[in-house]
């Protein structure tokens, strides 16, 4: 079958997408909808390469007798996407103009931070290397009430801190769905996996544009540029947390289902019948 061009210049060339359901036969078909109940990014283009590179690790044992060594497989590093994109503040892609680039700003930092909902209480902050009011000023002293010496010259002592009712989530889980070649969506050669979002950066960059008015549209970058890693972990759920309901289940790719699909791999989870997997998504 003959490749073309895609016919309209905002079709979105890859995405990045949280997950936040179990992943179903038909989980290809939704990954070009923008979907209110999870964070989706449109890549407005792609960079001019993309790097995967692996490196798998063997022990050598060597000795007077063998010369060429005694060689075990220990393990292959996970798989690291380096991935890359810009856009302007006024390119079709930003429907939101300038504010368009920080929102996608805002997505990517999310992407690498834990999901936290707690009640959090502080008390007792002070100046690191300030002596409470009415206390001994002799390191001795300091020392007589329990405080450590070294203390001073360190920043933003805190103490009483205190959190209640805490759920805790490791950073979400993400899909990168990157290429696909021909057959069916969840066999065939490409890339579509499950993994997490590491080393973030996002370049904000001028001309800076202002409305007039200094409440509201000031400073607002001209361009993005932005950049980040995708970590290659099909078994990575992100739902751990600490109620005692904890649920450890993985799914491994193996040079088999590589070769047959190379990191198409968006439904390894659910083929070894996982059930019920838990995804804790941005909504």
């Amino acid at each position: 079958m003959a490749l073309r061009l895609p016919e309209t210049p905002n079709q979105p060339k890859a995405q990045l997408f949280t997950l936040v359901s179990n992943i179903t036969d038909d989980f290809l078909n939704f990954v070009s909808q923008e979907r209110e109940d999870q964070i989706v990014i449109n890549f407005p283009n792609l960079p001019e390469e993309i790097d995967l590179m692996r490196s798998s690790e063997w022990r050598v044992t060597s000795s007077p007798l063998l010369p060429d060594g005694f060689h075990i497989y220990d393990h292959t590093t996970p798989l690291e996407i380096p991935f890359t994109f810009k856009f302007h503040a006024f390119d079709d892609y930003s429907i939101n103009g300038p504010e368009t680039i920080l929102q996608v700003a805002a997505k990517l930092q999310a992407l690498q931070l834990p999901i936290i909902n707690s009640k959090q209480t502080g008390g007792g902050t002070r100046d690191a290397g300030e002596v409470p009011e009415g206390g001994p000023k002799t390191e001795a002293g300091k020392e007589d009430k329990g405080e450590n010496p070294n203390d001073q010259g360190k920043s933003g002592l805190v103490t009483g801190l205190s959190v209640d009712q805490t759920t805790y989530y490791f950073p979400p889980a993400c899909v990168l769905n990157l290429m696909i070649g021909s057959g069916e969506p969840a066999t065939a050669l490409g890339i579509c996996c499950i993994g997490y979002v590491k080393n973030v950066s996002t370049k904000l960059k001028g001309p800076w544009l202002n409305s007039g008015r200094a409440d509201i549209n000031r400073n607002l970058p001209s361009m993005g540029e932005f950049s980040f890693t995708f970590v290659h972990a099909p078994s990575y759920t992100n739902s751990l947390n600490f109620n005692g309901d904890n649920k450890l289940i993985t799914a491994q790719v193996g040079a088999m289902r590589m070769k047959n699909s190379f990191y198409n791999t968006v439904n390894v989870l659910s083929e070894i019948g996982g059930g019920d997997i838990s995804y804790k998504g941005l909504k």
